[in-house]
């Protein structure tokens, strides 16, 4: 009896220090456990929806009073405070109404205090009063995301209370702000004070005059100023923006910088996209951009380069997978291009470049390459390299280049591996003979296709599509 007691006594005792510990343990109602929202804020996004006018979309359908607005669509609560922190409200990219908001933008989110992430973009019908960026955003100062990207506010300029926010680190005005009647648009100044800024895009925006200083904004990651109308050359200040991995200032036919080496300390630079850009005075951007370790994706579309030939003794740009170089014009064999060695390349594209002569073996030892593309280059080239380890190639694209070939060894060149991915080979308008090897059975039906140059004696031209 006695030791049928201890038992129990110790059981009990086992389980009064469980409980205990368990309940020293547990967490807090403000740990992980979600809180429901704030009364005030949930009134607050109430009279938000009041001002919508068009929720085609439903995506406010969620947003009923007495509800706990942590739980609606699009809003975001802080798991320890049950403050809403964040409010995603993107729109259709189709810019279709039936999927965007249309409306005013109520000044009821000041009651966010602690909203930090504002999403708007999309919802072009979506505005503040006279059509215009309402001026209260610019009192929401714990934001550090904003995008308002693709919406259709008027106004002269850019407002200047965005200036206000100084804890941003995502900016994104992109395609907003048109000017009075459609005009050009000054660069708002206020813009080089936000220093906290990580991510600033203004692309499509009718900015006049230089590009601007932003030299201050060192801790900016990615900077997308494509679209623009920004004239002359580029600042060399852009240089010290030494985290930036990002850069874009694509279609600016208006920039015509004689110098780039300001691009040289910009050692985090992954994405660079100069489509477009008058570089024909710059003879050295080659050599400038083997300065970039860390370069992945180069855009040079456009940019009235001159020759692709420069010798470059050791190539830095091992991370480089993707090039275009398409559309200019450099005459020159296409053999002697500097980029050939560079076995990391995915995408190649060389469309209308006026290169000519025979492709280099160092083709052959391109074993990352998925697409070539090599089309209107006046047939004045041909291509007799190996390429049966090119195992990941997808694409290859050579309409209107080949000067001559013929057609039974050019697929006898092409990848043979066990997983075989090439399902593209275009061929149209080439001055190349033979006959349609079996082998290519897997790739689709051939089409046949006279030449469509009334002055050469009629061939069969081969235009390789997959199904």
């Amino acid at each position: 009896m006695r030791h049928r007691s201890a038992m129990l006594l110790m059981l009990v005792t086992c389980n009064f220090f469980l409980v205990a510990h368990a309940l020293h343990h547990q967490k807090p109602a403000g740990g992980n456990v979600a809180k429901s929202c704030i009364p005030r804020e949930r009134d607050a996004l109430l009279a938000f929806k009041k001002g919508i006018t068009n929720n085609a979309n439903k995506m406010l359908k969620s947003w009923r009073g007495g509800q706990d607005c942590c739980r609606w669509r699009g809003v975001t609560c802080s798991n320890r405070s049950g403050h809403v922190i964040k409010l995603d409200l993107q729109g259709s990219r189709s810019f279709d109404k039936h999927y965007s908001l249309v409306g005013q933008i109520s000044s009821s989110l000041l009651s966010l205090e602690y909203l930090e992430y504002l999403d708007l973009s999309w919802n072009s019908d979506l505005v503040g009063p006279n059509y215009n960026a309402p001026e209260f955003l610019g009192s929401m100062k714990s934001l550090r995301h904003l995008d308002l990207s693709n919406m259709n506010f008027g106004g002269d300029t850019v407002p200047s209370f965005l200036g206000n926010l100084s804890y941003l680190e995502y900016l994104d005005l992109s395609g907003s702000f048109r000017g009075p009647y459609y005009g050009y648009l000054a660069f708002p100044e206020f813009m080089g004070s936000l220093k906290n800024l990580r991510h600033l895009c203004l692309s499509d925006m009718p900015f006049t005059g230089r590009l601007p200083f932003l030299g201050n904004l060192s801790n900016l990651e990615y900077l997308d100023l494509s679209e623009t109308s920004f004239t002359n050359s580029v600042p060399p200040q852009l240089g010290n923006l030494s985290n930036l991995q990002h850069l874009d200032l694509c279609c600016g036919e208006d920039l015509s910088p004689t110098d780039i080496s300001w691009l040289s300390p910009l050692h985090s630079l992954e994405y660079l996209d100069l489509t477009s850009v008058n570089l024909s005075a710059a003879l050295d951007w080659a050599h400038v951009l083997n300065t970039l370790p860390s370069l992945e994706v180069l855009h040079l579309e456009k940019s009235l380069l001159t020759s692709a030939n420069q010798p470059l003794v050791h190539l830095n740009l091992t991370n480089l997978h993707q090039i275009d170089l398409s559309s200019n014009h450099f005459h020159h064999p296409v053999a002697s291009c500097w980029f050939w060695n560079l076995t990391n390349i995915e995408e190649l594209r060389l469309d209308d470049t006026h290169l000519y002569g025979p492709f280099p073996t160092a083709l052959g030892r391109m074993r990352g390459l998925k697409m070539l593309y090599f089309r209107d280059n006046g047939n004045t080239a041909t291509i007799q390299v190996d390429m049966k380890d090119l195992c990941a190639l997808e694409l290859m694209s050579l309409d209107r280049s080949l000067s001559s070939g013929n057609i039974t060894e050019l697929v006898d060149n092409l990848p043979r591996c066990s997983s075989n991915k090439l399902e593209y080979l275009m061929l149209r308008d080439n001055n190349i003979t033979g006959i349609l090897p079996d082998r290519l059975s897997h790739l689709g039906r051939p089409s046949f296709q006279p030449s469509s140059r009334p002055s050469q004696p009629a061939q069969p031209i081969f235009s390789l599509l997959s199904r």
